[in-house]
């Protein structure tokens, strides 16, 4: 059954989402402050709302992606709360802090409005494919009611009743995948001053390397849940000899090698501390405590 739904902020993303309801045959509001984003969803038969107030009020729930946790407060703010948000659901798809989701939250709950707080998991361009997916935080009863209308963009996942818990997903996901992206770059353009093409060093990864990272993810994870960091593989050690060797080559042909120099450094404080025999999951346990 299509369920009407409004879309607060047309960047990328939010655009994209927009296009995944009114291609799943729900009547989407639509609403930016640049107004000229709209159009082209307008055309594709989207109804623009003159102001945001008018967009949060014209349907039971209304999707915010926006590029700052800042923007969505003060959007929401203006939008005459006592009289648009009471008795509507806010689903936020903007990445900020778990104190952000957790004020925003309590914030809405004074308003009458309940709030479901999401993380995209993926590009707008990735939307809707069968490796897409959204995960979210809240009520449970919020994102049941829900869940039906939110798989119109894209798999939905429900991470528990904790608000806080999707921001904190999605954060931690991010800095893995941003030093990811930061890692392969900085491997390519040393490959590629030996003239290893992008190309090779691409399909060596995606033929080897990305299978050897998951296996060693799964080890890990399973190390911290048994407490138990003896190895009989490559020890800290041997990473970090591997990681200097690379560190130094680099530096020698002009290469900066910010990444993995702080590699090094990480790996540093654990042989300092004496766990330099210990399986790299150990790692773990010093950054949780270091704090």
């Amino acid at each position: 059954m299509s369920k009407a739904i409004t879309v607060i902020g047309l960047g990328n993303m939010g655009s994209a989402l927009a296009r995944r309801f009114l291609a799943g045959g729900h009547p989407t509001t639509v609403w930016n402050r640049t107004a000229a984003k709209a159009e082209p969803l307008r055309a594709a038969g989207a109804t623009v709302a003159p102001n945001a107030a008018s967009a949060i009020a014209s349907t039971p729930i209304s999707v915010v992606c926006l590029e700052r946790h800042d923007h969505v407060v003060e959007i929401l703010q203006a939008a005459d709360p006592e009289k648009v948000l009471a008795g509507r659901t806010i689903v936020n798809l903007t990445l900020g802090t778990a104190s952000d989701a957790r004020s925003l939250a309590a914030w809405l709950t004074e308003c009458g409005a309940r709030l479901l707080d999401g993380m995209i998991h993926n590009y707008p361009a990735d939307l809707g494919t069968p490796s897409s997916l959204i995960s979210y935080a809240g009520e449970r009863s919020v994102y049941d009611a829900n869940q039906a209308l939110l798989s119109a963009i894209a798999p939905a996942r429900y991470l528990g009743p904790d608000i806080a818990a999707a921001n904190v997903v999605g954060s931690a996901g991010a800095a893995f995948h941003n030093l990811a992206l930061g890692a392969f770059y900085e491997a390519v353009a040393y490959a590629d001053q030996f003239g290893v093409t992008p190309a090779t060093l691409l399909e060596v990864i995606e033929g080897h390397g990305l299978e050897l990272l998951r296996s060693r993810f799964r080890y890990g994870v399973d190390s911290i849940e048994r407490g138990d960091y003896a190895t009989d593989q490559a020890a800290i050690r041997t990473h970090y000899d591997a990681a200097c060797m690379a560190r130094d080559d680099m530096r020698q042909i002009g290469q900066p090698a910010d990444l993995t120099t702080a590699f090094c450094q990480m790996l540093q404080s654990v042989i300092s501390a004496g766990d330099g025999n210990l399986e790299i999951a150990a790692l773990y346990n010093r950054l949780r405590n270091s704090g």
